[in-house]
């Protein structure tokens, strides 16, 4: 709220940022799970009773896992999708679990997109790295009400993941393998027709993973946010320093107001600065 005095408002140091809409995403920034107790869930309830259903998102884990990636509805009739400790992809609708015939091409630390796609006639297909390794397998009506769950079953007493998660989307649409496959790091507008929610997971703090689709956050339950490592100046305690010489490009008068923030850390064993 200060006047912005002639000359001083340059290219040199003012600058506007942003992310447009279709950019390719990458996987620097995810959701982080230790594959005891964390899991994320939506703060309010969905009725998917009727309805085609895509879910897709990008995972990564450094072994084998009996784990639930994705869960939605109630203790009496869920949907979702899991990870075995033998490499196979499953399929659960109701009582009904489907499991891939092949192991699926599983490679520690690398990221893999999973994804299901629900047909409201009763059949659900399976996608590992955009390729069918479930198809058209019967599983009969969902009519499921409830929270979606990531990373742990949907009555809280297992299948919690171990590894890293973003990108999820939820289409109340049938998305084929290659919408998949193109749009899988595209940045979306969350505006797109069939989009139910969209959890880009990119933002690295807070315990909310925004939804911009419609607003159906999630809620992190100590899960963690996993970022690249930063940059910044050292200072050796004894006689480095940093000095600005700002010229006349930065001038602050008595009669202006202005704050200075910054983020540090220090070593151990500190007391003072």
């Amino acid at each position: 709220n200060e006047p912005v005095a002639e000359g001083l408002l340059t290219k040199n140091n003012f600058q506007v940022t942003g992310i447009r809409n279709g950019a390719v995403n990458d996987h620097s920034v995810s959701v982080s799970f230790d594959g005891i107790n964390d899991f994320v869930e939506t703060e309010f309830e969905k009725n998917m009773a009727g309805k085609d259903l895509t879910v897709e998102m990008w995972i990564r884990s450094e072994a084998p896992q009996d784990a639930v990636l994705f869960c939605h509805g109630n203790v009496n009739e869920a949907i979702g999708m899991s990870l075995t400790a033998d490499n196979h992809l499953e399929l659960f609708v109701g009582d009904r679990v489907i499991k891939s015939a092949q192991p699926v091409p599983f490679e520690p630390g690398s990221w893999a997109h999973v994804a299901f796609v629900y047909r409201k006639e009763g059949t659900i297909s399976g996608y590992y790295n955009f390729i069918e390794v479930i198809s058209n397998a019967p599983a009969g009506p969902y009519a499921g009400v409830g929270n979606m769950v990531l990373g742990r079953s949907i009555d809280g007493n297992g299948g919690f993941f171990r590894g890293l998660m973003h990108h999820v989307r939820v289409w109340n649409k049938m998305v084929t393998s290659g919408e998949l496959q193109v749009n899988s790091l595209t940045q979306l507008a969350g505006t797109e027709p069939g989009l139910l929610a969209c959890y880009q997971m990119d933002k690295g703090m807070g315990q909310i993973a925004e939804d911009k689709a419609r607003g159906a956050h999630l809620t992190l339950n100590g899960c963690i946010w996993s970022v690249p490592p930063g940059r910044a100046v050292h200072f050796n305690g004894l006689d480095s320093y940093v000095q600005m010489h700002t010229g006349s490009s930065a001038v602050i008068p008595k009669s202006m107001d202005f704050t200075i923030e910054f983020w540090f850390k220090g070593e151990p064993g500190q007391s003072n600065a």
